[in-house]
C-alpha cells in the first residue's frame, strides 16, 4: 500500500502542471531493495563507464530477477490514470561519462531514440523514482519545448538529439533519498521539459516509468 503525503508543482500550474515532486509512506523490502542494488553494481563494476541498468526493451529479463522484481513493487505509488511502462531500472557507481549525456527531450517512452508515427500528436510523461540513499539531482529548462521554438530554438520533435542551452537557462531539482518509510518521485512532460540527470560521485539508484498523454 503506497499514500501519497505531499505534491509539490515545480514547474506549471495546478491546472496544468509540467513537473511536479511527490513523497508517498510505502513499505518497501529492504532485502529486495539491496539485491536489486547488487544484481545491477555487480554489472556496474565491470561497465567503462561505471553504469548499468535492466532495459526492458533491449535486455534480457532473466538475468535481473530481484530488479524486476522491485519495479513491480513500487509502481503501485504511480497510479492507473495513466499507463505506465517501466524504461529503466539502472545504478551508477560514480560520475558517468557517456557519451550519449546531455539535454534532450524524450521521444519514447522506452529508451527509443525516434518518436513512432502512431504517437506523433502525443506528449510523454515521465516519472523517476529515487531508490538510492543520496539525492538524485536533474537539470532541466522552465520553459517547454513549444517556447523554446519560438524563441528561436531548434529542437527536432521526433528524434533523440542533445541540445544546448545557456548556462544562466539551467535549473536543478533533487529528488529526495529513499528512506525506510518515504519514496519520492518526480513526474514532468519530458517531451516538452528539456532535461539531463545529473550524476556526482557517489553515484544513483533509480528507476524510470514514461507514459503516452495527450
Amino acid at each position: 500500500m503506497a499514500i501519497e503525503v505531499e505534491r509539490k508543482i515545480i514547474l506549471g500550474t495546478a491546472e496544468k502542471p509540467m513537473m511536479v515532486l511527490e513523497k508517498h509512506i510505502i513499505k518497501i523490502d529492504k532485502k529486495l531493495l539491496d539485491n536489486a542494488r547488487e544484481e545491477l553494481f555487480t554489472y556496474a563494476e565491470k561497465s567503462e563507464v561505471g553504469t548499468w541498468g535492466y532495459f526492458p526493451e533491449i535486455k534480457d529479463e532473466n538475468n535481473y530477477p530481484f530488479s524486476i522484481k522491485l519495479t513491480k513493487d513500487i509502481k503501485i505509488i504511480l497510479g492507473h490514470r495513466l499507463d505506465w511502462k517501466l524504461a529503466f531500472i539502472r545504478v551508477a557507481t560514480k560520475e558517468s561519462k557517456s557519451e550519449n549525456g546531455g539535454f534532450h527531450i524524450d521521444v519514447d517512452i522506452g529508451v527509443g531514440h525516434k518518436k513512432l508515427e502512431q504517437f506523433k500528436d502525443r506528449e510523454i510523461i515521465r516519472a523517476l523514482i529515487n531508490l538510492y540513499s543520496y539525492p538524485r539531482k536533474l537539470a532541466y529548462i522552465d520553459k517547454t519545448r513549444d517556447e523554446l521554438i519560438q524563441e528561436g530554438f531548434k529542437i527536432n520533435e521526433n528524434k533523440y538529439e542533445i541540445l544546448k542551452f545557456p548556462e544562466k537557462m539551467i535549473k536543478t531539482i533533487d529528488i529526495p533519498a529513499i528512506n525506510e518509510e518515504n519514496l519520492w518521485v518526480l513526474k514532468f512532460c519530458s517531451s516538452q521539459i528539456p532535461h539531463f540527470g545529473l550524476t556526482d560521485e557517489h553515484g544513483h539508484f533509480l528507476a524510470a516509468y514514461g507514459a503516452w498523454t495527450n
